[in-house]
């Protein structure tokens, strides 16, 4: 069996080889020492001894790391690491760091006996303590080319070799000198833990590759030829590749049974997104039939429980929206299948929602399009304004005709159309045909204003023609009673007087269409 330095130590009892510090009294072995050493570690003047080295090049912290028991080795630890951050990277003569030395305290004979399941029970919080320090440390090599994992696979210390595994599963790839590896050293010393757990950590790949490590070797062998060819370890290779191939059964249902979902996802996706697409199809039908039923006014983005729908529609809407909302809701989730799948659902919903809201502003538009423009609202108004002043010259024409037809000479009023008096109708017309930029408001009720004086004048006219013929009855029915008149004086007045004719003439007042009636002495 190989040695270190520490194993050949005890061989040597000169007073050149015994230690002279006191922290070296661990090498003693003697557990009384290591309870009585942490009371009085205080006391003791580190920096006389922080530095102090044996002939093999051993510090303070590589005995720890080899002798020491119980409790109290992480206090220990921890104390050196205190007052000495540096130990953690001294090496020995054969560059061994402290996190190389593996525990070994039972002598017997010239026989030195490795890893005792108590005594690496009880180091194992320290070594963890220092491998968070520094994760580098565990790819350091020493003088024989190993690694400490593999030192540990080496002397047998399999908790320690399985804490680091825990910790540092790529360590079990970390090649050494000579391109070797960890599982190398295990099947070399017929270590059985260590070979077991190894195989579980490495690949197919790398069991079935030949390693070639002795030169002389016409014919590498692979892992599992060197494994299965000692007699030791054979039987638990065996069973730990049966373990393998069992789980790798159990991974490959459970793979199997993941797929089948992903598939029943994928199909339940493509379902729910099809019952979108009808649903979002319908909505726009929906939309449309309200855009005709609301006469054609303008209306906002697409809402679906907005107040601007008719009831009906709405709640036609509020259906297909349901249908969406429940797509939505139950719309797998990323557990259930793959990401991607997600984001093509997220990017379709979006672009269904971008091309209702496109056909909601295409709508606006065309609706704002068919708006009267201020140009046209002017020449509305200017042709407005003609209807008007044709039909106040007709009526100005009216009037003269009735009152030529009479007899003598009557003098007339006229308000209102014509000469100097404007009506503010008149004056809301010139101001909205002549500003450059009128306001639409104000065009739509100037506009108003001239149909309702439209509508007053025609309302005159029809007056003033059964006004005329009321009047042209009442002039035959005087003229009448002037003969009876004339008649009966003739009867009773003598010829020679001269008697004055009467004239009647109707004046019609234009402020209020009142008719007045006088006499006029010719």
């Amino acid at each position: 069996m190989e040695t270190n330095g520490f194993a050949s130590q005890h061989r040597a009892r000169t007073p050149k080889r015994r230690r002279t510090n006191v922290l070296q009294l661990i090498y003693m072995h003697r557990h009384d020492c290591v309870k009585q050493l942490l009371p009085h570690l205080q006391a003791l003047n580190w920096n006389d001894m922080k530095d102090s080295q044996d002939a093999y090049g051993s510090y303070p912290l590589h005995y720890v790391m080899f002798y020491c028991t119980g409790n109290g080795v992480l206090d220990i630890v921890r104390y050196i690491l205190q007052q000495d951050p540096d130990a953690l990277y001294k090496t020995t003569n054969q560059q061994m760091t402290p996190i190389h030395v593996m525990p070994g305290v039972v002598f017997s004979g010239d026989v030195h006996k490795y890893s005792l399941d108590s005594i690496q029970r009880d180091q194992m919080k320290a070594r963890s303590f220092m491998m968070k320090q520094d994760a580098s440390i565990m790819t350091n090599i020493n003088s024989f080319g190993r690694l400490p994992l593999s030192e540990a696979v080496v002397k047998g210390c399999n908790r320690i070799a399985k804490q680091m595994l825990k910790e540092y599963p790529h360590l079990a790839f970390q090649k050494e000198a000579n391109d070797r590896l960890p599982l190398y050293h295990a099947i070399q010393r017929e270590n059985e833990v260590a070979t077991t757990v190894l195989i579980y950590y490495y690949p197919k790949s790398m069991l079935l590759t030949p390693h070639c490590e002795d030169q002389s070797s016409a014919q590498p062998q692979t892992f599992l030829q060197m494994a299965l060819a000692s007699p030791t370890l054979a039987l638990p290779v065996c069973q730990q590749l049966e373990k393998i191939m069992a789980d790798m059964f159990v991974l490959n249902q459970e793979l199997l049974l993941t797929q089948n979902k992903l598939k029943a996802s994928k199909a339940t996706l493509k379902t729910k997104n099809s019952e979108a697409k009808i649903a979002a199809n319908q909505i726009e039908q929906l939309q449309a039939q309200l855009a005709m039923s609301t006469g054609g006014q303008s209306s906002e983005l697409i809402s679906i429980n907005g107040p601007s729908m008719a009831p009906k529609a709405s709640s036609r809407v509020a259906a297909a929206a349901s249908v969406i909302t429940a797509t939505t809701a139950d719309s797998p989730t990323t557990a259930e299948f793959d990401p991607r799948q997600e984001f093509y659902w997220k990017q379709t919903r979006k672009s269904e929602i971008i091309c209702l809201n496109n056909l909601a502003l295409r709508k606006r538009q065309q609706e704002q399009d068919d708006k009267p423009s201020v140009e046209d609202l002017k020449a509305i108004a200017k042709s407005l304004t003609r209807r008007l002043d044709c039909y106040t010259n007709n009526r100005l024409e009216a009037f003269s005709r009735f009152h030529s037809s009479k007899k003598g000479t009557a003098t007339t009023r006229r308000s209102g159309s014509g000469g100097e008096n404007k009506t503010m109708t008149q004056i809301a017309v010139e101001y909205c045909l002549k500003h450059p930029n009128p306001d639409r408001g104000d065009l739509h009720q100037t506009i108003e204003a001239l149909n309702q004086e439209l509508m007053r004048i025609e309302g005159k006219d029809k007056g003033l023609d059964d006004d005329s013929a009321e009047d042209e009855s009442s002039q035959l029915s005087g003229q009448e009673r002037k003969r009876q008149a004339s008649s009966k004086q003739h009867n009773q007045t003598p010829r020679h007087t001269k008697r004055p004719k009467v004239a009647e003439l109707n004046i019609e007042s234009d402020d209020n269409d009142e008719k007045e009636a006088g006499t006029l002495w010719l």
